[in-house]
């Protein structure tokens, strides 16, 4: 009878234990970081950009952060995407190296670092979206800025981060449609939601906590535009943490 009581308790306990660590587990809702390899060079891209656009713009949305990345490799079939930079095509490369591909393409859209598809695709994206909600955050950003006329200095303490974790300081703007005349969407008029005009690596020491200054963008409308800040290991490119703070 004894022998019985004494498992009966542990058993209780261990069921004790499983609910305070799924408990602790959930602490931290998940989120999603939506980033689009695109370029109005590329005729495949629009509908792409519309989805992205319907992503910025879901009820969730500080839980969806979305990021619209410009390459510049597209420039010499006619059109050069006044938004574009070989620093989104480096880092689309970098992501090619991660996800063991020898090529990279437009449209392309990653979510959570670790997911990739063709960016028209609505189902794969809210499906992969919903895949990264469910799974807790495990790092917290805390952000405060100072803005001048020019610069912006950002201080940051990220909470619960890895040794090889990165943060990731991204200037996003919503842009007006703009006439493209030449190239594969000569005539159309394409507007972008969060273009990436400023793209910052950031090591993180012991602390993770630090201060960074960035030149803002020329011409940047600040109205229109956010700082998106996001926890990535550099080496699997897995996305731990994000959060938004508008300029």
């Amino acid at each position: 009878m004894a022998s019985r009581y004494r498992c009966f308790l542990l058993i209780a306990l261990a069921l004790v234990l499983c609910v305070t660590r799924t408990h602790s587990q959930a602490a931290g809702p998940g989120i999603a970081v939506v980033e689009l390899f695109t370029s109005q060079g590329c005729s495949s891209c629009p509908p792409a950009d519309a989805v992205l656009r319907q992503l910025s713009e879901r009820a969730d949305k500080d839980r969806v952060l979305v990021l619209s990345f410009h390459v510049d490799y597209w420039n010499r079939l006619g059109w050069r995407d006044p938004y574009s930079s070989a620093q989104a095509s480096d880092r689309q490369r970098a992501y090619a190296t991660v996800f063991e591909s020898s090529r990279v393409y437009t449209p392309q859209m990653i979510v959570g670092g670790v997911q990739q598809f063709a960016g028209s695709d609505v189902k794969k994206a809210n499906d992969a979206i919903a895949e990264a909600l469910q799974r807790p955050a495990t790092c917290t950003i805390k952000l405060s800025k100072q803005l001048d006329d020019a610069s912006m200095n950002i201080q940051y303490a990220v909470n619960g981060h890895r040794e090889r974790d990165v943060l990731n300081l991204a200037i996003v703007q919503d842009v007006s449609p703009i006439e493209v005349t030449r190239g594969e969407n000569a005539g159309r008029y394409l507007g972008h939601a969060n273009v990436v005009r400023h793209f910052q690596v950031v090591e993180l020491d012991e602390s993770g906590s630090g201060s960074v200054s960035i030149k803002l963008p020329k011409e940047l409308v600040r109205a229109d535009s956010q700082l998106i800040a996001y926890v990535q290991d550099a080496k699997t490119f897995a996305i731990s943490g994000a959060m938004a703070l508008s300029l």
